[in-house]
């Protein structure tokens, strides 16, 4: 049996450290891992959905944004619990969507790591859009308002694309200049005559799926 104060001392150690181990409190406390296991269930901690879940977090020091994540020194946490059950939650709550790229980036890990889990499972279904596989609601009504609304992003995208011809400038430069920035792409073509916005051009290499360098605090 555990000495309340000793658990006290431990639950104080564990919040300043703010991230440990079951290892970690396992020797802190002087008790087995199964012990220290059924108190981590007690304490109602958060499990870290990176580094094998190998790190806990008391409730209440997770400083959660608006995604509900939480990273601290690369050690990562959700407000909804496992990675599945986070990009559960972010998919079926997105507008239009999310392709496994987006998800990368909201958990802010590699989805080639962890993609080929959600192939099939019940809450949510993928579909091959544009050249790659969006994931959306399994729920019909959800499913269907998403669908649309990804599909009008992309009409609209595809209404700022350039002319043809002006795609051929605009590639022919980046060929020339692989190294460029999108913003020094415009200070060139612009010096020819033809205007062009970064916008235009990111839009472009975005449809032909082109990696190029982004003129710093630019979003596509």
């Amino acid at each position: 049996m555990i000495d309340p104060e000793k658990e006290n001392e431990v639950i104080k150690v564990f919040k300043e450290k703010r991230t440990m181990t079951v290892q970690e409190l396992s020797k802190l406390m002087g008790c087995s891992v199964p012990t220290i296991r059924k108190r981590l269930t007690r304490w109602r901690v958060y499990t870290s959905y990176n580094r094998n879940g190998r790190y806990y977090v008391m409730p209440g020091i997770p400083g959660f944004d608006k995604n509900g994540l939480w990273n601290y020194r690369g050690i990562r946490f959700s407000r909804f619990g496992t990675l599945k059950q986070t990009v559960i939650q972010h998919v079926k709550a997105s507008e239009n969507g999310l392709s496994a790229s987006e998800i990368g980036l909201l958990v802010g890990l590699n989805p080639r790591s962890f993609m080929l889990q959600f192939r099939n499972i019940p809450e949510i279904k993928r579909e091959k859009i544009e050249g790659k596989y969006i994931y959306f609601s399994s729920l019909n009504t959800e499913y269907l308002a998403q669908k649309e609304k990804r599909e009008v992003a992309y009409r609209e995208r595809l209404l700022q694309l350039p002319s043809d011809s002006e795609a051929t400038l605009i590639l022919v430069d980046i060929i020339r200049h692989p190294d460029t920035t999108i913003k020094d792409s415009v200070r060139r073509l612009r010096r020819k005559g033809m205007s062009v916005e970064e916008k235009t051009i990111s839009n472009l290499l975005d449809f032909h799926k082109i990696a190029l360098k982004k003129t710093p605090g630019m979003h596509s």
